[in-house]
């Protein structure tokens, strides 16, 4: 995975209320 990716994954799965 890539770097930005996984900070977002990680923010999206702590909160899935950005998308």
């Amino acid at each position: 995975a890539d770097a930005e990716t996984d900070e977002v994954y990680a923010q999206m799965t702590l909160q899935p209320v950005n998308k």
